[in-house]
């Protein structure tokens, strides 16, 4: 950043200026007096014991010490300021479109966040093949309005089952890459192995576009209508409301090159 560029510029000019006047001496002299100095615990900028020579490069030594401390805290503040903006992020809301004040991100310590916004979790590791640009995967998965009193829009569990334990299931398909997913999961898959179970926050700038309201061109669609009601209430309302989603997918299958070979074809 900018601020970053002047602060060691700063830095490089007050080292250039402080060194500049220091004279050369002898390793074994600088050994000498500074065990003369540690001896006699005396400050040897006011003792004529010590020659000019060895006060110079006594000094020298202090003002990189101080140099290299202000040049910490400086980075620790800068680091600081840059952590407090990424933290500092509002939730899309388009009744406060335009204005600097909303409801702030949360972000899930236990979540790995990446540049894009997307935060995701792995519940279990897969052990198969990781899916890369081009490859064609399917998931299983469930998704809740977790900025809107966390409703679900699709679910998968019975009443005695566990997450991804229903029989009736409807896989999500799309090549990856292809712009038929939204953002957050087109990503996230490219975290994932075959097998894998994962937890994707979807932030409204990576979820799913305006004007789509039955999901046709960007997936996944809920597979029942109330699904999609509930889906469509968040999405389309323009209060005061988090576009926030949770979305749990399952890998289930990778089709490697699925898009060279089409293309083959």
């Amino acid at each position: 950043s900018i601020i970053k560029m002047v602060f060691l510029l700063s830095v490089h000019l007050l080292f250039g200026a402080s060194f500049v006047s220091c004279l050369n001496m002898d390793s074994r002299t600088i050994a000498r007096y500074s065990s003369a100095l540690y001896q006699s615990n005396v400050d040897p900028m006011l003792s004529e014991s010590f020659p000019l020579s060895f006060k110079h490069k006594f000094l020298q030594r202090t003002l990189l010490n101080t140099w290299v401390t202000v040049a910490a805290a400086g980075f620790a503040a800068i680091s600081s300021v840059e952590a407090a903006d990424v933290k500092g992020k509002l939730e899309y809301q388009p009744a406060l479109k335009g204005l600097d004040y909303g409801k702030p991100r949360t972000y899930y310590p236990d979540y790995v966040q990446k540049p894009s916004g997307l935060q995701y979790k792995v519940v279990k590791e897969g052990t198969g093949e990781t899916p890369k640009v081009g490859d064609r995967v399917a998931v299983d998965w469930e998704g809740y309005t977790i900025g809107y009193y966390g409703r679900p829009f699709q679910t998968r569990n019975k009443v005695k089952g566990g997450a991804f334990d229903s029989s009736e299931t409807d896989f999500f398909r799309w090549v990856v890459g292809s712009g038929t997913a939204v953002a957050a999961l087109d990503e996230a898959v490219q975290y994932m192995k075959e097998g894998g179970v994962m937890q994707v926050i979807v932030p409204a700038e990576l979820g799913y576009p305006v004007g789509d309201t039955d999901h046709e061109i960007v997936g996944p669609k809920p597979a029942t209508f109330s699904g999609q009601r509930a889906l469509n209430f968040v999405l389309d309302n323009q209060n005061l409301i988090d576009k926030t989603l949770l979305i749990n997918i399952r890998l289930t299958r990778v089709d490697s090159g699925f898009a060279d070979k089409r293309k083959k074809q």
